[in-house]
């Protein structure tokens, strides 16, 4: 029997770091692939050998050939190829005459850069190694092709490639079962997921996994007699893993046993060529010299015991003891100081008294590993475990260097290496310093990546930091000297290790909690910055592509959605007092809008983009939009506010507001309806399920944000029915509250998840909070004043990684606008201007205007009303105004409040 669906279309929550390019910038900038541009060395010897009549065409990372009369089979088996950059060009020789002959089509990775970090320890594992790709036009033809190139390819060796099955003993030739010709699903949250086409007509996903998956109904054209099975003993029984740690795309790590001693050990994986550089690297090279680097240091007593080294198969395996530690990338999220937002001195000190005795310990750790003649190159939070005490071992030496010994090894951590370090070139002792400052202010607040846009901002925030918490002018004075961009001003470790004994100099003062924590802004300065952020937001504008307007990450859905797209910009600037420029309205309205390229949804789709349009005053074209939305297939795949029925909901009564056309109230009355049929009751009260199955918990992809909606729909309509499952709904995320301390309420993202908690308005606090405010407005109930106490003083906070309003510190700032003009008590407003003061921090001068950093991992700045500088605006515009909420919520219809 066939099953239709293999796994669920899932709808990925956050798309983060996996969706960033790997070639991020221009002007400052993040920017998708097809902005790269290539060196033609590949170019210059595929176009001679192509017969005449064959194209070439580009298309993001690759160039594709085929002759134009071939009409691409929808998907099948393709082949894949691998290569080094090393043996490239001869491979792409020796294939070119094999192809051409059956003209089949190709494609090919731009040059030998790309395919550099294709094989990088940090690509997709599901797409590493691939450098060739053939489409075969049948299964016979496919058969034929492969067993050409296997004798072509021969002599040759390069990355395995793990999506893939691998073509008898040929070590570059691959090959798995996909979609040739781009087939893809629209998902609600505007994600189009690959897929194929089952023989009973249903779409798969066509995954990406970093084992051979082919779907079930094919057969192997070259099965295994006794089948595949998976691995589980190494060194011909002497170890059993148990587990993975860890996998990147150079290999794993993981926990085992070694069935001799019964000890307990880690064991490191190297996979062949990968991490190849000019020098002649690669990831078991790097292995082998970690070994032996770990025997040298062994007497230190800071790096784990090495106890083996063997090749298995055809890779590489470093055996090493099993510690139990905290890995300190983990310790600020988990331990650090910033966690408190109402500290006490006790907790404070014994916060600190951890934190001196890591940094102590690492810079023991440090200075002796110099002691020995060696580098370390890259030294970030993720390759140090602390063991409790001043007791640290750093754990992951491939960049480690031996001058004189060892050929340079160019790895370092974004945000962890001087930023106007040469990255091409080795490793010197003062960088090692660098990274112990820069690790330092990771373990108070981590916006490492965020000095490679400011530099500056290490004191900035260090400074403020120390005042707030009362830490000493010794830890200041250090840490800011080893992030001093002169290298000849960085103490050396064993000068600071000695300075570090020193009680006088590292002894916590006097915090300043609840006092000025922080520069609020006066009026006359929150006025020059917005209007500096709109002239950035302005100039931002690049009307000669059609890609994007303004500069957003590069996970936005689709060029127009208001999360990430042009119309939350120009929504933006239309509240700043701006006029919306007559070229950008005419850039919006050159893009093709349908449901097959857009979703339905408010934020990421088209009831969003209705909704500005309408605000802009294009309300026919906006009504349009609307009926696109209202009748789209995806209109129901998702129930949620971001995404789904009920952010439509929301815009069908703005749009009714606005034109007083009641077919569109009935229209959302009937979103609610259906929103009554779909709910899952529970004993903690009502919910609905997302498209990956899980029941989220907050305003965005919760019940809060659904709840809201039919409290909305009842004011609207007078239909008890929404205000009473509203109303349970929200008590299913209230049900779902976190004490985190005393008198102190969070929430998780997930109702089966209660490990992690976060305040923001898309997942957290001040998202329920932003429902909870105008449920007590509307129903005068006591007992939700309880809870709302709780939510806020938990997104009261001054320390978050962003600014930005989704998932940031301008997303808190506006629910305590909410709060001051719902409850009507000014140490709310009080508390906004603390949290935009904290924003400014994060600001980025530039000649246009202010800029606000919208990504997480790269602190690129972006113009996006989401995570950006258009939200961040807005949210400083409304605290100068004190108008109503900007985020898109009709609360003209509760009573007292604004009417439109």
């Amino acid at each position: 029997m066939i099953v239709h669906m293999l796994v669920p279309f899932a709808q990925p929550r956050r798309i983060g770091a996996q969706a960033l390019s790997i070639f991020p910038v221009e002007n400052g900038y993040c920017e998708p692939e097809g902005r790269y541009s290539p060196d033609p060395v590949f170019l210059d010897v595929v176009r001679p050998m192509l017969p005449d009549g064959w194209r070439i065409v580009r298309q993001g990372l690759w160039f594709h050939c085929f002759l134009p009369r071939y009409r691409m089979p929808l998907q099948g088996w393709k082949i894949h190829i691998s290569a080094t950059v090393l043996n490239a060009i001869d491979i792409l020789r020796n294939c070119l005459p094999i192809l051409t002959t059956f003209d089949t089509p190709f494609k090919f990775l731009l040059d030998e850069r790309v395919l550099g970090l294709i094989n990088s320890k940090g690509a997709d594992r599901g797409r590493s190694g691939k450098f060739i790709t053939v489409y075969p036009e049948s299964t016979a033809l496919f058969t034929a092709i492969i067993s050409a190139l296997s004798h072509a390819l021969a002599e040759f060796e390069g990355p395995f490639i793990l999506s893939d099955k691998r073509y008898k003993n040929c070590k570059v030739l691959y090959y798995r079962y996909g979609s040739f010709a781009p087939n893809v699903r629209l998902c609600a949250n505007g994600e189009r997921v690959p897929v194929l086409i089952s023989p009973d007509g249903y779409p798969v996903p066509d995954l990406r996994t970093p084992f051979f998956n082919p779907p079930p109904w094919v057969q192997d054209p070259f099965p295994d007699p006794q089948g595949d099975t998976p691995q589980l003993v190494l060194k011909e029984g002497r170890y059993q893993v148990d587990r993975p740690l860890h996998f990147s795309n150079s290999g794993g790590v993981y926990m085992a046993k070694d069935m001799v001693n019964g000890k307990t050990v880690v064991i490191k994986e190297a996979r062949p060529y990968t991490l190849v550089d000019r020098w002649g690297n690669d990831a078991p090279k790097l292995l082998e010299k970690e070994f032996r680097l770990l025997r040298k240091l062994r007497t230190t007593g800071v790096v784990p015991e090495a106890m083996d080294l063997f090749l298995d198969w055809e890779h590489t395996f470093l055996v090493e003891e099993y510690l139990e530690g905290l890995p300190l990338s983990k310790f600020a999220p988990i331990r650090g100081i910033l966690l408190d937002n109402r500290p006490t001195r006790e907790r404070t000190e014994a916060r600190y008294h951890e934190l001196l005795g890591i940094i102590r310990g690492l810079t023991r750790a440090v200075a002796l590993i110099h002691e020995h003649g060696v580098l370390l190159g890259d030294l970030s939070p993720a390759n140090v475990l602390w063991l409790g005490d001043e007791q640290v071992r750093i754990i992951d030496l491939e960049g480690v260097y031996e001058p004189g010994l060892d050929r340079p090894v160019i790895l370092f951590t974004p945000g962890f290496r001087p930023v106007d370090s040469d990255k091409r070139s080795p490793p010197n002792p003062a960088e090692d310093c660098y990274s112990l400052g820069a690790i330092i202010l990771s373990l108070l607040h981590p916006i490492n990546g965020f000095l490679e846009l400011k530099p500056e901002a290490a004191r900035e925030f260090f400074e403020e930091i120390c005042r707030d918490f009362g830490l000493p002018e010794g830890l200041r004075t250090v840490t800011l000297a080893w992030l001093d961009p002169r290298p000849e001003r960085r103490p050396t470790p064993a000068e600071v290790y000695r300075e570090l004994g020193n009680p006088q100099i590292f002894a916590l003062k006097d915090p300043q909690f609840g006092q000025t924590l922080v520069d609020v802004p006066v009026p006359e300065e929150v006025g020059r910055i917005v209007e500096r952020v709109a002239n950035y937001l302005v100039a931002s504008a690049d009307y000669s592509r059609v890609d994007r307007l303004f500069p957003c990450p590069n996970y936005a859905p689709n060029p127009l959605s208001v999360d990430y797209g042009a119309l939350g910009i120009l929504y933006a600037l239309h509240l700043m007092g701006r006029e919306v420029p007559k070229s950008a309205l005419d850039w919006v309205f050159s893009q093709r809008v349908d449901p097959q390229l857009y979703p339905p949804g408010l934020y990421p789709g088209l009831a969003g983009i209705a909704w500005v349009l309408a605000e802009l005053g294009e309300l026919e074209r906006a009504l349009e939009v609307w009926d696109m939305a209202y009748t789209h297939p995806l209109l129901f795949e998702a129930y949620e506010v971001y995404s789904g029925a009920a952010g439509c909901g929301l815009a069908a009564l703005r749009l009714w507001r606005i034109t007083a056309r009641n077919d569109l109230l009935a229209q959302a009355a009937e979103i609610g309806r259906v929103l009554l049929k779909s709910a899952v009751a529970t004993e903690r009260g009502i919910t609905w399920p997302s498209p990956d199955g899980a029941f989220y918990i907050g305003y965005a992809h919760g019940s809060s944000g659904i709840a809201l909606f039919l409290l909305y729909l009842y004011l609207a309509t007078g239909d008890n029915r929404f205000l009473d499952c509203g109303s349970r709904a929200l008590q299913f995320d209230l049900s779902h509250a976190i004490s985190i301390d005393e008198g102190v309420l969070s929430f998780p993202e997930r109702a089966d998840d209660t490990r992690f908690y976060e305040p923001y308005w898309e997942f957290g606090s001040a998202g329920v909070g932003t429902a909870l405010l105008r449920y007590y407005a509307v129903t005068g109930r006591e007992d939700l004043l309880d809870s709302l106490q709780g939510i806020m003083r938990d997104a009261d906070r001054k320390y978050t990684l962003l600014p930005g309003l989704f998932m940031g510190l301008s997303g808190l700032g506006n629910f305590f606008l909410d709060c001051h003009q719902f409850l009507g008590d000014a140490r709310h407003l009080e508390t906004a201007r603390r949290i935009a003061g904290a924003a400014l921090l994060f600001r980025v001068e530039r000649s246009e205007g202010i800029a606000f950093p919208g990504i997480r991992i790269t602190y690129r700045p972006t113009a996006d009303l989401g995570m950006g500088s258009a939200g961040v605006g807005l949210f400083l515009r409304r605290l100068l105004t004190l108008g109503p909420n900007f985020n898109f919520l009709p609360d003209e219809l509760i009573p007292g409040r604004y009417q439109a």
